[in-house]
């Protein structure tokens, strides 16, 4: 892809693994459109992770915050829409 110092750091909780990815450039291209990339790598992640056992383990990626940053736009877009539906 292109990205230069790459690193990978993950924490264990239970049964879910988050990895948390940072590099130097355009993390867009981890990301994707909407995170469909991001998402993409996270499911063949949890393919590889899940296949020989009997046991699911949630597997997580997330890169420069942007499941949390995605989060906040979405329920700040729910709180807009919620004013609107009042207001009318």
């Amino acid at each position: 892809m292109g990205l230069s110092d790459l690193s990978v750091e993950y924490a264990l909780a239970g049964k879910s693994v988050t990895y948390n990815l940072s590099c130097e450039g355009d993390q867009g291209l981890i990301i994707g459109r909407r995170g469909e990339t991001l998402d993409s790598l996270q499911y063949l992640a949890r393919l590889v992770a899940n296949r020989a056992g009997k046991d699911y383990d949630h597997v997580s990626i997330n890169v420069g915050n942007y499941r949390e940053k995605r989060e906040a736009g979405l329920r700040a877009l729910a709180k807009r829409s919620a004013s609107q539906v009042l207001k009318y």
